[in-house]
């Protein structure tokens, strides 16, 4: 491989730690105890669909109001996340391969501001060469359009392009792209068949993959 396109969220960085938390307090919030809500489920929730399912979800399960349950998951979120780091060797994954010649893009449904706040505390803002966020005009995944929009901008070679994500609208977006698709799931919790490329567990193994993807080109 030659240049990939990561998903952030569950992928380069692990913010679902704080999604998570944000999430419990929205619901404390709007006055539903901790012993009536299950963490692990939100967390399920989330990394299997969307933070969309989550809030429709438990607006049902508790009769709340959706769209007061998502500002009070804002309100929470754009502070807490700013905590989250890379996930164990996402940092030196990719300064390894941008020093072999490798370029990396970012496709993200988070939005800028707060992308490159996380990418700059942690010095990696350099090591990406475009990103599509939240506030590009793109339709979001899996619809390929953002894909194809990093493939032509940047004149990548397709077949030499790889999508990396840790949920399976990643995966079907870099299917719709007719590009290569690596799932990251680090605690196995993807049940779903991906029809992914590629499967992994951490970053040390993937390094290990693109490593050797490189040295077979």
């Amino acid at each position: 491989m030659k240049n990939i396109i990561w998903d952030f969220d569950g992928t380069l960085f692990d913010t679902y730690p704080q999604m998570v938390n944000s999430f419990l307090l929205a619901l404390n919030k709007m006055h539903i105890d901790d012993f009536e809500i299950d963490e692990y489920e939100i967390y399920e929730i989330m990394r299997r669909h969307s933070l969309s399912i989550a809030i429709q979800k438990y607006s049902a399960h508790f009769n709340l109001d959706p769209e007061k349950l998502r500002k009070n998951y804002s309100h929470f979120e754009n502070q807490n996340v700013l905590n989250a780091k890379p996930f164990q060797n996402a940092e030196s994954l990719l300064k390894n391969s941008v020093d072999n010649g490798m370029k990396n893009f970012i496709l993200t449904h988070r939005d800028q501001e707060t992308l490159f706040k996380l990418l700059n505390n942690n010095h990696l803002s350099k090591c990406f060469e475009d990103i599509v966020d939240k506030d590009s005009d793109f339709p979001r995944k899996p619809n390929p359009a953002a894909i194809n929009h990093l493939i032509e901008v940047n004149k990548l070679d397709r077949y030499a392009t790889m999508m990396i994500g840790d949920r399976i609208i990643d995966i079907k977006a870099g299917l719709n792209a007719g590009i290569k698709t690596g799932l990251f799931d680090p605690d196995a919790i993807i049940i779903e068949k991906s029809n992914a490329d590629y499967q992994f567990s951490n970053m040390y193994d993937l390094n290990l993959f693109l490593n050797d993807s490189k040295k077979d080109k």
